[in-house]
């Protein structure tokens, strides 16, 4: 699974969640946009994850995070790594 299909799967899993379709959450891009991100068949800019969170009612490294976590195997074992290396080098 790449990070596409990742953010897809977060983003339907978030709206779904928040008992949203996709016409309700289509007030910053179509419905048949939202439909082609929720496959990971686009990538979103940085400012429409942050306009599709606003109307999510959730931080936009919420869903981000949740995409993340999404992946599988070796890249989630390598995102892990990085954060720990992070939090390490922070104290």
């Amino acid at each position: 699974m790449d990070i596409n299909q990742a953010f897809g799967i977060a983003l339907r899993e978030l709206r779904e969640s928040r008992g949203l379709t996709q016409e309700k959450l289509s007030g910053t891009v179509t419905r048949p946009y939202i439909s082609v991100l929720e496959r990971g068949l686009k990538s979103p800019t940085l400012s429409l994850i942050e306009k599709l969170a606003h109307e999510m009612d959730t931080h936009p490294v919420i869903l981000l995070l949740s995409a993340y976590t999404k992946l599988e195997g070796d890249e989630l074992e390598s995102l892990k790594k990085l954060i720990q290396n992070y939090v390490k080098g922070m104290k």
